[in-house]
C-alpha cells in the first residue's frame, strides 16, 4: 500500500481546504510543487504512475529531490490534520495541552507548564481518561523537583489512586481485544478462542459486585462490554436481549451516555437491534434500529460512517426474514454509501448477503456472481478460515442447484486439503456432514442407498434447527427439499 495516496484519497473536502490553506501561507504560487503532487494523488482513480509524476515535475535523472518532495508532502499533510482537528474532541484537548506543557518544560518556564498540565488534568479528570492522566502525574511529579509549590506527595498519591482503576480498566481492555478481534474475524460463524472468553468471564465476575465499579462511569461502560460479549459469544441471545434493555433504560436515565462515550451507546443500540432479531421480535428489532439511526445523527453525525453498516446490517438481517426484494433493495442501497464500499469487509458483507437473498428467490446465477465478487475481495483472504469453509460450503449449495454437479464433486474433493483441519473439528460436524450428503444426492443415482441417505438426511434436519444461527443459509431448509427427489 502506498500510504500517502491512501491518505490523501481519504481526505475530506474540508481537510482538502484546510491543508492547501496551510501549505500556501507563506508562498501562494500556483506552480507548487507540493500541490501538483497532492492533487495527482488526489485526482487519479486508478494506481498511481509515479515515474509519469516524476518527469513532469523533475525533467530529469535524479530522483532524490521527488523523495525529498513526497517526505515533505507527507509530514505537511499530517500537520495540516492535526492543526485542522487540534481540539475537535476532549482527548485531543488534553494531549495538546500536555504537549504544551512539555514544550515550556524545555524552555524552563515551569509555571506556564503547570499552567497547562493543570488543564490537561481537569478535562482528563472530566472525561475520566486514567491512561492520560498517569502521564500527567507523571509529569507533576518530575516538575516537582523544579518547582518548589509541587508537592510531590500529593501527586504520587493521585498517580497510585489512578493507577488502581487504569490496572482494572487495562485487565478487561487486554481481554476485550483480542474478543473483539476474534468476533470480527469470524462474524461469529468461526470458532474463535474459548480460552479468552473464560478469562474474561473470570474478569467480569471479579469486578461485577466491586465498589469501584459503581462509583466509576467507565469501568460500568467496561464492565458493559465485557457482559455482552459473553453473551454475544455464547449466543445467549434472550440474556443479551435482557441484559441490553436493563443496561439501554438505566444508562438513559441516569444520563450516561456523553459525546465522550457516544459510540458505546451506539454499540449498545445495535447490539440491541441484533439481538432482538436473533430472538425473532422482527418489529421491535426495526424500531431500535429507528432510534440507532436517530442517534447516529446526533453530535453531527460524528459518528455516521463508522455505524452506516451496522444500520444497514440489521434491516438486511430482518426483511431477509419477510421481505427478500426489499432486502436487495436495501443492499444495492448500502453498496453505494462511501464507508461501505470503500472498507473491504463491509462491502464483503454485501456481496453475500446479495448472494443469499437472491439464492433465497432461486436467482441461483445471480447469487453465483455475488460469491465471485466476494471471493475477489483482497480482504477475503482475512476471514476467519471456518467462516471461510461455510462460504465455500455455501457456494456448493448453489452449484448443485444450478446442476453444475462436475464443478462440485471438483470441489469437494478440494475441501480435504483447503478445509483438512475444519473437516475435524468438532465445532464443524454440520458443514461435513452437508458434504457428504451433497456428494451422495450427485452419486446417489449409481450407490442405489436411497432410503440410508433420506434417513440419514431426516436425522440431520430433526437434531440442526435450533443450531441454525451459526449457517448462511439454513441447511435443514435446503436439504429439506431434496428429500422429495431422492
Amino acid at each position: 500500500m502506498q500510504i500517502l495516496e491512501e491518505i490523501i484519497k481519504n481526505l475530506s473536502k474540508e481537510e482538502i481546504r484546510n491543508f492547501k490553506l496551510f501549505v500556501t501561507r507563506t508562498n501562494n504560487s500556483n506552480e507548487r510543487k507540493d500541490i501538483i503532487l497532492f492533487d495527482s494523488f488526489r485526482k487519479t482513480s486508478q494506481a498511481i504512475n509515479e515515474d509519469k509524476i516524476f518527469k513532469k515535475l523533475y525533467p530529469s535523472t535524479d530522483k532524490n529531490p521527488y523523495y525529498r518532495l513526497k517526505n515533505r508532502l507527507f509530514e505537511d499533510v499530517g500537520l495540516s490534520l492535526l492543526l485542522l482537528n487540534y481540539n475537535q474532541n476532549a482527548v485531543n484537548f488534553v494531549l495538546n495541552n500536555f504537549l504544551l506543557a512539555k514544550l515550556f518544560i524545555q524552555k524552563n518556564k515551569w509555571e506556564i507548564a503547570v499552567f497547562y498540565l493543570n488543564k490537561a488534568e481537569k478535562k482528563a479528570r472530566e472525561i475520566e481518561e486514567p491512561a492520560l492522566l498517569e502521564l500527567i502525574y507523571n509529569e507533576y511529579i518530575k516538575l516537582s523537583q523544579e518547582v518548589l509549590e509541587l508537592n510531590p506527595k500529593e501527586y504520587i498519591d493521585k498517580r497510585r489512586q489512578n493507577r488502581e482503576k487504569l490496572n482494572q480498566i487495562q485487565e478487561i481492555d487486554d481481554v476485550l481485544a483480542l474478543v473483539t478481534y476474534n468476533i470480527k474475524a469470524s462474524q461469529t460463524f468461526g470458532t474463535g478462542d474459548k480460552e479468552i472468553y473464560e478469562h474474561l468471564q473470570k474478569t467480569v465476575e471479579s469486578f461485577s459486585n466491586s465498589k469501584t465499579v459503581n462509583e466509576n462511569i467507565q469501568l460500568r461502560f467496561k464492565l458493559y462490554h465485557a457482559v455482552s460479549k459473553i453473551l454475544l459469544q455464547q449466543h445467549n441471545y434472550i440474556a443479551l436481549e435482557n441484559y441490553l434493555q436493563k443496561t439501554y433504560k438505566e444508562f438513559s436515565t441516569k444520563k450516561l451516555f456523553t459525546i465522550h462515550n457516544h459510540e458505546t451507546k451506539l454499540q449498545m443500540l445495535t447490539y440491541l437491534c441484533n439481538s432482538l432479531f436473533r430472538n425473532n421480535k422482527i418489529n421491535e428489532s426495526l424500531a431500535y434500529a429507528n432510534k440507532l439511526k436517530e442517534a447516529m445523527s446526533e453530535f453531527n453525525k460524528s459518528l455516521y460512517e463508522k455505524f452506516v453498516f451496522y444500520f444497514y446490517n440489521i434491516l438486511v438481517n430482518n426483511y431477509a426474514k419477510t421481505n427478500l426484494n426489499k432486502a436487495i433493495e436495501i443492499l444495492n442501497e448500502a453498496k453505494e454509501e462511501p464507508a461501505i464500499k470503500n472498507h473491504p469487509l463491509h462491502i464483503g458483507f454485501v456481496y453475500l448477503n446479495l448472494a443469499v437473498s437472491h439464492f433465497g428467490l432461486k436467482e441461483y446465477k445471480q447469487s453465483l456472481k455475488q460469491v465471485a465478487r466476494l471471493y475477489m475481495l483482497e480482504s477475503y483472504s482475512n476471514l476467519d478460515i471456518g467462516f471461510r469453509f461455510k462460504i465455500a460450503v455455501f457456494e456448493i449449495m448453489i452449484r448443485y442447484d444450478i446442476g453444475d454437479t462436475e464443478f462440485v464433486l471438483t470441489r469437494l474433493a478440494q475441501f480435504q486439503n483447503e478445509f483438512k483441519s475444519q473437516l475435524n473439528q468438532k465445532g464443524f460436524e454440520k458443514e461435513k456432514n452437508m458434504c457428504t450428503f451433497i456428494k451422495q444426492l450427485i452419486l446417489g443415482t449409481q450407490k442405489s442407498n436411497k432410503a440410508k441417505l433420506k434417513a440419514g438426511i431426516k436425522a440431520f434436519i430433526e437434531t440442526n434447527h435450533e443450531q441454525e444461527n451459526t449457517e448462511i443459509v439454513s441447511y435443514s431448509e435446503w436439504l429439506g427439499t431434496k428429500t422429495a427427489s431422492i
